[in-house]
């Protein structure tokens, strides 16, 4: 017999389930007992096989061969002789509905419509053989549709169940994937930082301790000219002035390395000419940064934003543009900002669905114009390259200081 895995979660939605079908035995039985009180007790033996079915259940469901088709038989077994008490007792074909939500809820839908199927078939031989031919036709129909009703509703809540414990399983493994994500971009920083610090300390030798070694040598070649030939000396100490002053200018822009550029200290344009720098050197493109203007008229936490725009778009570039050249130009008038972001790679379908750059950072970079107050669109099509383009409005406080 052919089943389906108990779900997560489902053992309190078949506590539901049981109550239904308790209350619509009660509600049979009274029905029953009422219009045939001759036959009364026949009548709950009947009933009292039911329900110890519906007790005997999760035993039976764990025997693997029989024990379901025995519940359902059993259930079947049921009704038939109710009628066979009642003929004219149409009503005990509603004992059945649970049964359908059952089938429908355990057994894959091939096996689950062919016991529905059995089900009308039962059904309808019972109503024609009380009733006859004519007269059941109105209650096949009734019962036949809800049956058929009973055991799409119990399909579609499968269906759902399903689909939530899918999306369960996959919002786990996201998270278990971010948190592997997280771990990657930490040994990368770390790897990242390893490789510039050694490349600081290869040109540290390089540079500056050749020049401090070659101070040294001129030094000493100044203190045995001071005795032999004064006069050189002062040649001696201009070459060692020189080599000092280039020595202090390696040591500043090695500083300057180190040091971590700010948005809110530096400025805007600083920050993104050492990003760029360090992705082109890195993927060996070149990705150019229009002449920038002397000033810009954002705040610094506009530009902070646009920063990360502009980052993201980069971003972009290196994991999908398929290309090396790519430019970013700023166009500042009184009102607005504009940034443009283009390059000329393979491009793609914004319209098509289930497009893989959708979800690649463009969400959260329309989220940061909108939220800056800007807009942000996007032209692309396939082959033809991509240009993003940026509109940040300028601050009011930002507008009066230009005009003063």
């Amino acid at each position: 017999m052919t089943r389906i895995p108990v779900m997560e979660g489902q053992a309190k939605k078949n506590i539901l389930g049981t109550v239904v079908s308790y209350l619509m035995v009660t509600a049979i039985a009274v029905r029953g007992l009422v219009a045939y009180s001759e036959v009364a007790l026949p009548i709950l033996g009947y009933l009292g096989v039911y329900i110890l079915l519906m007790v005997l259940e999760p035993t039976l469901r764990r025997q693997q061969n029989w024990g379901q088709p025995l519940f359902l038989l059993g259930q079947i077994g049921v009704m038939v002789g109710l009628f066979f008490l009642t003929p004219f007792g149409d009503f005990w074909a509603i004992i059945l509905l649970p049964a359908c939500i059952y089938v429908m809820r355990h057994f894959r839908q091939p096996l689950a419509w062919t016991w529905i199927g059995i089900f009308c078939v039962a059904m309808s031989i019972m109503i024609i053989w009380g009733e006859g031919f004519i007269f059941a036709l109105e209650f096949i129909i009734i019962y036949l549709a809800a049956y058929l009703l009973v055991g799409s509703y119990a399909l579609l809540l499968r269906q759902t169940e399903v689909a939530q414990q899918e999306s369960q399983m996959l919002l786990r493994k996201l998270r278990a994937s971010n948190a592997q994500m997280q771990e990657y971009v930490t040994q990368v920083e770390e790897l990242t930082t390893i490789k510039e610090r050694n490349r600081l300390a290869r040109e540290l030798h390089d540079a500056v301790t050749q020049s401090i070694f070659s101070m040294t040598l001129i030094t000493r070649s100044a203190l045995i000219l001071q005795e032999r030939d004064p006069k050189q000396v002062k040649d001696k100490l201009l070459q060692l002035q020189e080599l000092a002053q280039g020595a202090l200018q390696e040591m500043r822009g090695l500083i300057y390395q180190l040091r971590t550029l700010s948005v809110a200290e530096d400025g805007l344009f600083p920050v993104l000419g050492k990003f760029i720098e360090g992705v082109n050197g890195r993927n060996n493109l070149n990705i150019a940064l229009d002449p920038t203007p002397e000033s810009l008229p954002l705040t610094p936490i506009q530009q902070q934003e646009l920063y990360r725009i502009i980052q993201e778009a980069i971003n972009n570039i290196v994991k999908h543009a398929g290309t090396k050249d790519a430019v970013i130009r700023f166009v500042v008038e009184d009102t607005a900002v504009t940034v443009t972001i283009a390059d000329e790679g393979i491009g793609f379908d914004a319209n098509a669905p289930n497009n893989d750059h959708g979800h690649i950072g463009l969400t959260s970079m329309q989220e940061r114009a909108r939220e800056l107050g800007g807009t942000l669109t996007i032209n692309t099509q396939p082959g033809a390259g991509t240009k993003i383009k940026v509109v940040v409005p300028v601050a009011e406080e930002e507008k009066q200081d230009g005009q003063d």
